[in-house]
Order: structure tokens, then C-alpha cells, then sequence
């Protein structure tokens, strides 16, 4: 909903390697077009030099972020569109810089399957420290902190940060077997961090 958001101030830090983040979103509207065009869903900031989120962009296509010190050392554009306001996307983004296989360090899946086509694709360098649970920094949900422009136009729900590890999708989700839709599951077993 326009102008809802969740904020939560980090007092410690977690893991700067290994993260995953799933949430399910549902848009509403697209973006305005400008400057100040995209909305976050999720972000991790310090100051508009230093922070992780993820966004659609004005065309649809869901982007993940990593900015630090004024460099970007992630960045994930998908080719893939999502524009159907009526449907839920599962997002889950799975972290591990510690992998060998530079597009083993960031995977988005969207409803349980894997994106692999990207418009954009810069993946970090092996063992790099992310922007994920920094002290210091805020959390946003449905909002970016550096600009009281960009709201999220959507619905977010069953949003969850997992630190210290790189989890799958069938954690929280999985294929109903009559309908073939992928639904949501309520976590077990997770070591939250």
C-alpha cells in the first residue's frame, strides 16, 4: 500500500557472505517514470553510496543490488518481465560468495525456479563482503530509505531474512500437486541467525 513500510534499525552484524531472502510481492502499479523510478521491495542501506536492495525496474524486470563505496559489486537485471498485477511472485534470493562458480554467489528464483537469462549481470568476486546485515544500517521493507519517494505499489507478504546461509526455495514454498501452482510453506528447521 502506498506510504506502508517496515524499518528495522541493525544493531549487530550478521554474515556479509551468506544470505538468502524470500518474500512474496504482489504489484499493484508500475513505477513513475523518472529519476526516482523504483520502488524497492527490499533494501539494506546506509546512504545512497552503500546498500543492497532489490526493485523492479520501470520495463518489469526484477533487479538485485549491491552498491558499496560507490561501486556496484552485484548486480542481477533479469531479461524476464514481471508486469501480471494480479498474480503473486515468490522472490528468493539466495547469497553465498564463498561459492567457486561466480553465478553460484547470487541466484534469484522466482516461484521456485531459478533465473539464469539476464539483461544485467555482474556477479561479485569470490569471498566479497556484501551489504547484508551490517550494523549500523536500516532494513527496509516496501521502502527505500534514502528517498521518501519510493514506495513499493504492491502487496508484500511472508517476508523473511535468513543470515549466515544460502537456502532454497522449497524452504518456503512448493508445488501444490493438484493445481501445479507453487504455494507457500511455512519454514521449518531454519537457523534464522
Amino acid at each position: 500500500m502506498a506510504n506502508s513500510r517496515l524499518t528495522r534499525n541493525i544493531s549487530s552484524a550478521g554474515s556479509s557472505q551468506r544470505g538468502t531472502l524470500s518474500m512474496w510481492v504482489k504489484r499493484s502499479e508500475a513505477p513513475a517514470s523518472g529519476s526516482n523510478a523504483y520502488p524497492r521491495i527490499y533494501q539494506n542501506e546506509y546512504s545512497n553510496s552503500n546498500f543492497f536492495e532489490v526493485f523492479f525496474t520501470n520495463g518489469g524486470e526484477l533487479q538485485v543490488d549491491n552498491y558499496a563505496s560507490d561501486s556496484t559489486n552485484l548486480r542481477l537485471r533479469t531479461n524476464r518481465k514481471f508486469r501480471d498485477f494480479s498474480a503473486w511472485y515468490h522472490i528468493l534470493i539466495s547469497i553465498d560468495t564463498t561459492q567457486n562458480t561466480e553465478a553460484d554467489r547470487c541466484k534469484i528464483y522466482i516461484n521456485g525456479t531459478q533465473e539464469t537469462s539476464f539483461g544485467t549481470s555482474t556477479y561479485p568476486s569470490q569471498n566479497t563482503n556484501l551489504l547484508l546485515t551490517n550494523s549500523g544500517y536500516q532494513q527496509h521493507i516496501g521502502y527505500s530509505g534514502y528517498s521518501s519517494e519510493q514506495y513499493f505499489g504492491g502487496y508484500i507478504s511472508h517476508a523473511a531474512y535468513i543470515d549466515g546461509t544460502a537456502l532454497t526455495p522449497t524452504t518456503f514454498g512448493s508445488i501444490d500437486s493438484t493445481s501445479g501452482i507453487w504455494k507457500f510453506k511455512s519454514p521449518s528447521g531454519v537457523t534464522w541467525g
